[in-house]
């Protein structure tokens, strides 16, 4: 049994946020550079972990079968993770809703073996974060937003018929993007999760893409 310092897992206190607006809508999304305080720790822990297929046991990301992933669930006190995103939703998101505090967030790390998205996705959380943990100056990766071409709609209510109507009868020519928030070495993005997005890499390192990952509400 290996025993695992729990003050890896904090985030560093000198860290300001940044709004970045996007799309028609001015979205906003939050950039915080130099996220973890002990970010090597992190990725070194993260690569030690069992990971699961995420398609194959529990069915997600079925519409974009050209990208494969592995994901572990975070094992340690997250209350501060939970704090933090609840304090970014609140000061720079202006939701200050107290309805769905009683959900559990969840924090994973996910490895990518191929990022080939064809289709955007929605998440079934109101808020997602990505902080990468690999990558060197000739890797690309990041997360790009879309709309909808024939509506010009940017994001949905997920988990009811909008949703369903949707991803039922369009392909990812129906879709355009208008953003990528590329990827940075420890920097977390933090944005709505019922945005039309997905990620987007041009890998070319021997290094898999290894991000933390937050579904909050």
């Amino acid at each position: 049994m290996r025993e695992v310092d729990q003050m890896i897992f904090s985030i560093n206190p000198d860290i300001t946020p940044k709004v970045k607006t996007i799309g028609n809508t001015n979205t906003r999304i939050i950039v915080v550079k130099d996220f973890w305080e002990h970010p090597e720790e992190i990725a070194e822990y993260a690569k030690t972990c069992d990971f699961f297929n995420e398609r194959e046991n529990i069915g997600l990301g079925n519409r974009s079968k050209e990208t494969t992933w592995l994901t572990s669930h975070l094992s340690c006190t997250t209350y501060h993770l939970t704090d933090f995103f609840l304090f970014l939703r609140s000061k720079f998101l202006m939701d200050r809703s107290m309805n769905n505090n009683c959900n559990e967030p969840t924090y994973t790390f996910q490895v990518y073996d191929s990022v080939k998205a064809k289709v955007p996705h929605v998440d079934g959380t109101p808020y997602a974060a990505v902080c990468p943990l690999t990558g060197c100056e000739d890797d690309k990766s990041g997360t790009a937003f879309y709309r909808l071409i024939s509506s010009g709609e940017e994001y949905l209510t997920a988990g009811n018929y909008r949703e369903a109507n949707i991803f039922t009868s369009k392909r990812a020519e129906h879709f355009e993007q208008y953003h990528v928030q590329y990827h940075e070495y420890n920097t977390l993005i933090f944005y709505e999760g019922n945005l039309f997005h997905n990620a987007v890499a041009d890998w070319k390192s021997d290094d898999k893409r290894l991000t933390f990952n937050a579904f909050t509400w």
